[in-house]
C-alpha cells in the first residue's frame, strides 16, 4: 500500500530555501539535493513503518547526503 504525501507550506519553503542555498554553493548541487529528497520521500511512502515513530503518528528520516530531516 502506498501512502500519500502532505507538503505543508512551511516544508515547501524549507525545501526551496535549501535548494537555493545549495545552488549558491555550487551549480547543480540544488538539483542533487532535490533528487536525494525525492528518493527519501519515495522510500518513506513505500515503507512508512520502516522508521521509528518519533511521536505517536510521526516518523522521521534524515537524508543520507544533505542535513535535511523529513517528518
Amino acid at each position: 500500500m502506498k501512502y500519500s504525501l502532505i507538503l505543508r507550506e512551511r516544508a515547501i519553503y524549507e525545501i526551496q530555501s535549501s535548494f537555493d542555498y545549495y545552488e549558491e554553493q555550487q551549480s547543480g548541487l540544488g538539483d542533487r539535493f532535490i533528487h536525494q529528497l525525492k528518493k527519501e520521500i519515495d522510500y518513506i511512502l513505500e515503507n512508512p513503518k520502516h522508521f521509528k515513530a518519533v511521536r505517536k503518528q510521526f516518523r522521521q528520516v534524515s537524508t543520507n547526503i544533505f542535513p535535511f530531516l523529513v517528518i
